[in-house]
């Protein structure tokens, strides 16, 4: 099932029905970036960057959507979806989280694509990861501030191409919480390092999500400006997501809480939990999801907690390997893990209708997933 906030539900029907309509966008609450005084251009010929950049500056400060219809922009640099806390204003008259940044794509005739230059200046070294599309929430004196003030936030039906060139580039970097919105987004990231840097909790949502190539699908850690957090806020669910053809990992995991994934669709490198945190964060629930295993042996590697429900699994030697803890084996063809959950020591023994036990749960069979194995969660 996907998450949707009543904002993103009363835009969303905005949208559908403002093409036929025929009506002006800013009648709906939609900041056109293609009009004046933005012209960005839809074409993909001409530099979008700063039309972009000042369209989602001022449709913030208006309480509008910046609205992209159909189209591709070419973009050379980060554009900043900065929610801000302005010097002397104060609660509860214009608090922060009454200004959110929300990018939304037209789907009537096509798709709307941030596409970054090939080459673009900056986001050429791995080792410094740069994100095309940054929802960030800053202080007043111009430094980040906790991604868990980051409220309101969305990006919705608005894909990126990461372009060729771009090792360090990430297509969105969105952490945030409540009523933030990912959804409907997809990225193209051959070459580059991630699809998405960070995700939703505490009352956000994603759904409906894709990554073609790059290192890493969901790079779910602390990075850049935000290295010293986690990789999101409290106990994220991210529902409906494709990740295709990584050459590191689907997912590197290092969360608040636990991470759950549901309707997941993984062809490539498996994922790999890495918490960081306290011991109540990071477990992993994986749920009516399927992983391809493609050049690895194991398709889940972590050192926290792991339940699975309706997985089934395709070509891994191991299907869970927990630091200290048991390993799932695995074998050729599919197999289908009914249900699992395991612990990486003592400390986090397995409940079974109020009786603990240390030794893993597991209920494994051979199996290939039904076409339908992920519907409920469209």
């Amino acid at each position: 099932m996907a998450i949707y906030s009543v904002p993103a539900l009363v835009a969303g029907l905005l949208l559908h029905v403002l093409p036929a309509a025929g009506a002006n966008p800013a009648a709906y609450g939609l900041l056109d970036v293609t009009q004046r005084p933005y012209g960005a251009d839809p074409t993909g010929k001409r530099d979008s960057t700063a039309a972009i950049q000042q369209a989602v500056n001022d449709a913030r400060d208006r309480r509008m959507i910046t609205w992209f219809p159909p189209g591709v922009y070419l973009v050379s640099d980060s554009i900043i979806a900065s929610q801000e806390t302005k010097s002397g204003v104060r609660p509860p008259l214009h608090r922060r989280d009454d200004f959110p940044c929300i990018l939304w794509g037209g789907t009537h005739g096509g798709r709307a694509v941030i596409r970054l230059k090939d080459h673009a200046p900056g986001f050429g070294d791995a080792g410094k990861p740069k994100p095309v599309i940054y929802f960030i929430s800053i202080k007043p004196d111009g430094e980040p501030d906790n991604p868990n003030i980051s409220f309101n936030q969305m990006i919705v039906s608005l894909d990126v191409d990461l372009g060729k060139g771009n090792a360090g580039a990430i297509g969105v970097d969105h952490q945030g919480a409540q009523g933030s919105v990912t959804e409907d987004v997809h990225v193209k990231a051959e070459g580059a390092f991630a699809g998405f840097r960070g995700t939703l909790g505490s009352g956000g949502g994603v759904s409906h999500i894709s990554v073609e190539g790059g290192r890493y699908g969901l790079y779910l850690a602390g990075l850049g400006k935000l290295k010293q957090y986690a990789g999101s806020q409290p106990s994220p669910v991210i529902s409906y997501v494709d990740l295709t053809g990584q050459t590191e990992l689907s997912i590197l995991s290092d969360v608040r809480g636990p991470l759950t994934l549901v309707g997941a669709s993984i062809t490539g490198p498996g994922i790999r939990v890495a918490s960081t945190r306290a011991e109540f964060n990071g477990a992993l629930n994986l749920i009516d999801s399927v992983i391809r295993l493609r050049g690895r042996d194991t398709a889940i590697a972590a050192n926290r907690p792991v339940y699975l429900e309706n997985v089934y699994i395709e070509g891994a030697e191991r299907l869970v390997e927990i630091e200290g803890g048991a390993t799932l084996e695995g074998g050729p063809g599919w197999l289908r893990v009914a249900e699992y959950a395991a612990g990486p020591s003592p400390l986090y023994p397995v409940w079974i209708e109020g009786r603990k036990q240390v030794a893993p749960w597991e209920v494994v069979r051979p199996g290939a997933p039904p076409a339908d194995y992920r519907l409920r969660h469209a």
